[in-house]
This record gives structure tokens, sequence and C-alpha cells, in this order.
């Protein structure tokens, strides 16, 4: 076969898909950011790091496919058959990209109005402090806070994850729902301990030991399992309960979870998530045992009152049985990710301790956003949240210091090395001459 209608229709879809790969714009070119809303610079550019290499693979690709059909080339049918099949294949991986794309450009977007911006990067400082856990030779990523209601509380795009289109996003990505920003964010802290269960191997290490000390209790390997595969939530529960000081972030939970009775009772084949009931009371049990606090009676109270009449499975009592165990398995277990060292001595849990916390609100820290934006972040979200639980702050002022405290932190001034990297030369380029030498062999 001599070059005919076949080749040339694919060399022209490739042509039309080089292109269109050529001219994507990555998210700080096309999203209108406040300087203070922006992301922190080294984040954003190991994020359009991550996009440069997918972008550079498929076009990669794409130029030896080139390459095979050029005109004059005499094609057999299998060969073209190929040929196009290879095609195919690349086009869908560049549309995976694409929607990829879309959803960076749509996580950006949201900081395009100042003042939610400005929160947004606030809420990158306060994630940055809950990663910073100091274990020797970790190096945890920069976040990236977005909002979106697609669900109530939020939810984490983990670092080191593969998207669509190939990219492996070199940040974390943290969902924030309209309803959490800025009141609620020990949910936020909850998606933090995702990222360390993960990155510290925790995770792996907690799953056995979690249904090991269920079955202690339970004496039944299916109910001990059911417990085993809720780790990953518990597991992330317990980082947020262990950074954000206990009360603040059970009340958190308590409201992520005020859902109709059946939803907070029901067990879903395969979902990670333990039922309300379950973990309710958990979040309690862990965090009376680290962080003892009047204010965790209340809230139990609360939860019962609300609750007392709801229709429950007897399968949820006879799985609560294993809570306590469970609940001190975690807390005196030592991880090997962590340097043999338990969880509470990496969580700096004296900073956010009841005690120290409670004295800070008594001494009006809640309502001097300054203030609050010079002390740790943690504390300074464990204070808001205490101050709420306490009568200091009612619904209204509790969201105006939240906004003020999170608008400070974020407008902070920057570091040294939080300068904005140099213009490149062009967006694939890490030289204007690898530029040159790309575009020519593209052409």
């Amino acid at each position: 076969m001599q070059d005919g209608d076949g080749a040339r229709w694919v060399r022209e879809r490739l042509d039309d898909l080089l292109v269109r790969l050529r001219a994507i714009r990555l998210p700080s070119k096309t999203v209108p950011v406040v300087a203070v809303a922006a992301p922190r610079p080294e984040a954003l550019a190991a994020l359009e790091d991550g996009v440069r290499a997918a972008v550079r693979s498929i076009m990669s690709e794409l130029v030896s496919q080139r390459a095979r059909v050029a005109p004059g080339l005499r094609l057999e049918a299998v060969a073209l058959r190929r040929a196009n099949r290879s095609l195919t294949i690349a086009q869908l991986r560049a549309d995976a990209l694409f929607r990829t794309l879309d959803f960076f450009a749509d996580a950006m977007g949201t900081r395009a109005d100042p003042p939610v911006g400005t929160l947004l990067a606030g809420l990158d400082r306060l994630l940055e402090a809950a990663l910073a856990r100091g274990i020797p030779g970790y190096v945890p990523p920069r976040p990236i806070a977005y909002l979106d209601s697609v669900t109530r509380g939020g939810a984490i795009t983990r670092a080191r994850t593969r998207l669509p289109g190939g990219v492996v996003l070199p940040i974390a990505m943290v969902r924030v729902s309209p309803e959490s920003l800025p009141t609620r964010l020990t949910n936020s802290l909850h998606e933090a301990g995702h990222q360390l269960s993960v990155d510290l191997g925790v995770l792996g290490e907690a799953r056995p030991a979690i249904q090991q000390a269920a079955y202690t209790v339970l004496r039944d390997d299916g109910a001990a399992r059911l417990w085993g595969s809720w780790a990953s939530e518990i597991l992330a529960d317990c980082w947020g309960l262990l950074l954000g000081g206990g009360a603040p972030a059970v009340d958190g939970l308590q409201r992520v979870l005020s859902l109709p009775a059946p939803m907070l009772y029901s067990i879903r084949a395969g979902d990670p998530h333990p039922p309300g009931a379950i973990r309710i009371p958990l979040s309690l049990a862990i965090a009376r045992s680290v962080h003892p606090d009047p204010l965790l009676d209340p809230l139990a109270r609360r939860h019962d009152a609300i609750h007392a009449g709801d229709p429950m499975p007897a399968e949820i009592p006879r799985l609560a049985a294993a809570i306590a165990p469970v609940a001190r398995r975690l807390l005196e277990m030592r991880f090997a990710g962590l340097g043999a060292r338990r969880l509470v001595e990496v969580c700096d849990v004296g900073a956010v301790a009841p005690r120290v916390i409670g004295a800070l609100v008594e001494q009006g820290c809640a309502q001097d956003p300054q203030r609050l934006a010079s002390r740790p972040p943690l504390q300074a979200l464990a204070v808001l949240g205490t101050a709420r639980l306490r009568g200091h702050l009612d619904a209204a002022s509790h969201d105006l210091a939240s906004r003020a405290w999170l608008s400070a932190l974020g407008s902070l001034p920057r570091r040294p090395f939080d300068a904005p990297p140099a213009e490149a030369g062009g967006w694939l380029t890490g030289s204007s001459a690898e530029a040159a030498d790309q575009e020519r062999a593209w052409s």
C-alpha cells in the first residue's frame, strides 16, 4: 500500500493531537489568582512538573508514531491497523490527561475570588503544619487546598497518586466543602492523616493490629476482618484527633456525621468507613485517652440524646464491643514507620492539650486573629474550636474569628525561598534550547 487514504488519515489525526498537546496551558497561566491567594510557588511548580512529564510522554510516543507513517513509506494493511490502534490508545491517554487538567484548573479556579482564595491559602499552611511530623528522612508533600461542594467534609487526592493521563501527582490536593470552610477544619486534619498513613507505612502496620484487637473481644473472624477493612478511616480519624486537640475534632466529626439514622447505622460492603454509630464512640474513646477533657462528656451526651430512640441493628452493639481494645491498641502500638514511636509521640499532643488550649481561650486568644496567627496553626485551630464549645464564641463570631485567623495565616509574609520561580521560556521547557529542540523534533 503506497501512502493511501488510511495512512494520510492517521497522520492527520496525529498532527491534530500534537497541536492540541502543544496548546496546553498550565494552571498558573490560566487562572487569575491574586498573589496572596496563590498556592505556594514550590507546590505549584511541582504540580506543573508532573503535568509536563505526562505531556512529554504522550508527545514522545506520538512523534515516534508519526515517523512510522511518514509520507512515502510503504505500509501494509497490518502495519496500518497497528498504527491506527496505537494512535487510538494515545488519544484515549490524551483525553484522560485533559480531564486531569480540567480538575487542576477547576481546583485553582476556586482561588480566583480573593477572600475565598486567601482562606484556602491559610488552609494550605494548616495542612503543611499537620504533615510536618518531624520523621527522620520524611519530606512531606506540599498541599494545595481547593473548594468543592460535592460532599460534606473533605477528601484528599494523595501525593504520588497516578491520575488519568499519566500525571503522577507530586503534591497533595485536599478538598474542603463550603460547609467546613472556615470553621470545621479538623476534617482537613483527617485528610492529612490519610497522606501520613500511606507515606509512613503505618496503615500496613495498623490494619492487622486493628483486626487482631477486634478479634480478642469478638472471637469472630468475619467481624474482625470488618474492623480491619476500616483501618484507613480509623487511622485518619486518629491522626485528626491527636493533631486537632480531641474535643474540637470530635465535635467536627459529629457534625460531618449528622446524618439520618439509616445512614448512621449502615454497614456497606466494601465501604472503608465505619458506620457513624461506631466511629463517633471510637473517636471519643481515643480523645479521652489522649486529651481527657470535661468537654467530651457533653459531646457524648448530646449524641446519645439525639439518637436515643433510633432503631439500631443488632450488629452495631456487637461490633461496638471492640471499640476500647482497638483504641488502646492504636495508641499503644509502636510503628516501624515512625521509628518505633507511638502516634502520640509524633503529634506534639502537648501543644493542643486541653489545659494549654483552655488557658489561651480564657486569655481571649480566640478573639485576636493576629495573635492566633502567631501561634502554631494546629494550636490556633484547637483554640477556636474549644472557644466555640465553651460558649465564648457563638456561630457568627466563630465564623468571623475563623475567617480573620485563616486570612491572616494565609497572608503571612512568604520566606525568601518562597519567591516565585523565574518565567520559563516555554511551558514544556527546562531551557529555551530544549524547547527549540523539541519544536524541531515535532515538525
